[in-house]
């Protein structure tokens, strides 16, 4: 008998504990299958010969198969499945049922692959142990232990008697849901306008244009109260209609004052310039200084490719020639700033605004006429 309690002994000693697992105080505390040796549940291996029968069921490897052993408990020692016998072996949210030997999940929580896994989660909500399915445009969460939905980002959920699906994430559902460049709601989609109707409702903008809604057109600046309509943005701009001079800035040709003018854009030293310009049409005009050169463009209004009369851009540009003889003291003053359009240069005596040139055409004619050496400069300059 000695012998037989020596030998049990030292095979209670042959096994490694699991230092993930609490310490025992007696074999209670241990998996059956188990005694606590040193405070350590360890596995009894013991010889054909005891009289001790210990129960140690052959199961799938449960540490490589989360969830294998149901309502039982893994031995991370050994791999295989046993009941459980008091609550800590059952995890977090898990309480051990002794009488049955398996372990429950506390009120508001289920089992899902071993683990105790909360009811509220949209990952596990109710008895799922797989995420809330998502649907179009949208993402699953959990409502009260039950399943349901959320919409993304500019995105209406479409609830009971919808027109469409009750279980969808729609663009719109009225046209108030719509921007203005899509303004209709149609089936749950934002669409281009028809009629102005269409927008005048809900954005509060008179003409619909090409599927979206504006302020303004060409073919309809009357809604701009005597300003320009610019065609670039359908906005109405500060513009009055028919009140810029030639070579002055412009966005549409309703804004040039003259009748045989268009808004054209210009070039300098080869370089496209962003703004556009009354200029006159050369049919309508002979050309002669200081716009002495036949271009052929198209107006920002969309008129078709035209002839029109313009300065000389490789030398000056139209703001440095409307600034000629205006007093200043420094080239910077004069012309486009960062452009070097400009010239300060002195007329009897006082420095006044100036530019290069190539020929008495380039020159404007105030001032008795202005004459090109190397820029333009009056007579009696000096």
């Amino acid at each position: 008998m000695i012998f037989r309690v020596l030998a049990l002994g030292l095979l209670f000693g042959l096994i490694a504990c699991d230092a993930q697992r609490p310490l025992c105080s007696n074999d209670s505390d241990c998996f059956l299958g188990e005694k606590c040796l040193e405070q350590a549940c360890v596995t009894a291996v013991l010889d054909m010969g005891t009289d001790v029968r210990v129960d140690m069921p052959v199961t799938v490897d449960c540490r490589n198969n989360p969830g294998v052993c149901l309502s039982q408990v893994c031995n991370t020692s050994t791999g295989n499945c046993f009941d459980c016998t008091f609550d800590k072996q059952c995890g977090v949210n898990g309480t051990c049922n002794e009488g049955r030997g398996e372990c429950e999940c506390d009120s508001g929580f289920h089992s899902c692959g071993g683990a105790c896994v909360t009811d509220d989660a949209d990952a596990t909500c109710g008895d799922r142990c797989d995420p809330c399915p998502a649907t179009i445009n949208g993402s699953g969460i959990c409502e009260a232990k039950s399943c349901s939905f959320k919409c993304d980002a500019d995105f209406f959920r479409c609830g009971e008697g919808c027109e469409i699906s009750p279980l969808e994430c729609v663009e719109c559902l009225s046209n108030a849901d719509c921007p203005s460049d899509e303004s209709v709601c149609s089936g749950g989609n934002c669409t281009g306008c028809r009629i102005d109707n269409d927008c005048t409702e809900h954005l509060g903008l008179p003409v619909c244009s090409n599927g979206s809604c504006v302020q303004c057109t060409e073919t309809k600046k009357n809604q701009c109260n005597g300003n320009s309509c610019n065609p670039a943005t359908n906005e109405c701009t500060d513009t009055l209609l028919s009140s810029v001079r030639t070579c002055q800035r412009c966005v549409s040709d309703d804004e040039c004052s003259n009748n045989d003018q268009d808004c054209v854009k210009m070039n300098f030293r080869t370089v496209e310039r962003n703004d556009g310009y009354c200029l006159y049409r050369a049919s309508e005009f002979n050309c002669s200084r200081p716009y002495p050169i036949r271009v052929e463009r198209q107006s920002l209004s969309g008129k078709p490719a035209t002839t029109y009369c313009t300065v000389n851009e490789s030398e000056v540009t139209c703001e440095a020639l409307l600034q000629y003889g205006e007093p200043c003291d420094f080239p910077e003053e004069c012309g486009v700033p960062n452009v070097n359009d400009g010239l300060c240069k002195p007329f009897s005596g006082v420095y006044r605004c100036s530019y290069t040139c190539e020929s008495n055409e380039d020159c404007p004619l105030p001032f008795g006429a202005a004459t090109c050496s190397g820029y333009c400069v009056t007579p009696t300059s000096g």
